[in-house]
């Protein structure tokens, strides 16, 4: 089994979540992960995030431009180095 302990601090658990709820808004495509603490800690108060994977994020996207200090990424294509160096 993988495990990730809690972030922080319940404050923090809400601003990933809504940062996840804000990430599947602009449209980029949840690829694993989601709102909500993984299944097998549903019944648990802390503050555990689902570990989460956004794809065809775009530079325009909250989620592509701030810090979440949480597990959650975003995968953004590219088609050369040199335009993977200016996103």
């Amino acid at each position: 089994h993988d495990f990730i302990g809690p972030v922080s601090s319940l404050a923090q658990y809400e601003r990933i979540q809504a940062l996840i709820q804000t990430g599947i808004d602009q449209g980029a495509m949840l690829l694993t992960g989601g709102l909500g603490r993984p299944h097998h800690l549903v019944p648990s108060k802390g503050a555990y995030v689902r570990p989460t994977v956004f794809g065809n994020c775009t530079p325009d996207m909250a989620i592509f431009q701030q810090e979440i200090f949480g597990p959650v990424t975003c995968l953004t294509p590219f088609d050369t180095e040199d335009e993977a160096l200016t996103l």
